[in-house]
C-alpha cells in the first residue's frame, strides 16, 4: 500500500492508481499542506498581532469545515493529552469535552448574518461548559490552579 507522499492521507494500491487518482486528490493535497503549513506557522511570525492571527487560524478551520474533513480538538494538560476516544487522565474534570467544544466553536469566528448575532448561534456550546464550571466549580479550579494548565 503506497500513501500520497505529500499528505499521506490517502493510500493506494500500487503507484498506477496513484497517478490516475492524482487530478482529483491534487487540489484536496495542496488544501491539506497548506493548512499545515499555516499551523505550523502559528506563533512562529514576527507578527504579533493577535487578531490578525486569530482571523487566519477562523479561516482555515472554517475552510477545514467547508472541505468535510472532521476536525479533532486534542488539548494537552498538565495531566496528560485529552481528546476523542482517549481516556480521561486523572486531575482531568471528566466533562473537559465541554471546554474543547466551546473552544473549537470560538475558533470558528464570528459568522456574517443578518441579524448581526455573529457567533452566538454556538451560544449552546459556551452554556454547557458555563454550566459545568458552576456546577463542579471545586473540580475544574483545582484543575485550573494547576500552572501548566
Amino acid at each position: 500500500v503506497r500513501k500520497c507522499s505529500r499528505c499521506h492521507l490517502v493510500a493506494y494500491c500500487n503507484q498506477k492508481c496513484q497517478r490516475r487518482h492524482w487530478k482529483e486528490h491534487k487540489p484536496d493535497c495542496a488544501e491539506h499542506m497548506k493548512n499545515l503549513e499555516y499551523l505550523a506557522a502559528m506563533g512562529m511570525s514576527d507578527d504579533n498581532d493577535l487578531e490578525t492571527r486569530c482571523r487566519n487560524h477562523s479561516k482555515v478551520i472554517k475552510g477545514v469545515k467547508k472541505s468535510g474533513r472532521p476536525i479533532f480538538t486534542l488539548s494537552f494538560t498538565a495531566f496528560g493529552l485529552v481528546g476523542p476516544g482517549l481516556p480521561i487522565p486523572e486531575g482531568v474534570p471528566s466533562n473537559f469535552a465541554l471546554k474543547q467544544a466551546a473552544i473549537a466553536e470560538l475558533s470558528t469566528g464570528a459568522t456574517t448574518t443578518k441579524s448581526k448575532l455573529g457567533n452566538m448561534k454556538y451560544e449552546g456550546s459556551y452554556k454547557a461548559y458555563y454550566d459545568d464550571l458552576l456546577a463542579y466549580e471545586s473540580i475544574w479550579m483545582s484543575f485550573f490552579d494547576h500552572r501548566d494548565n
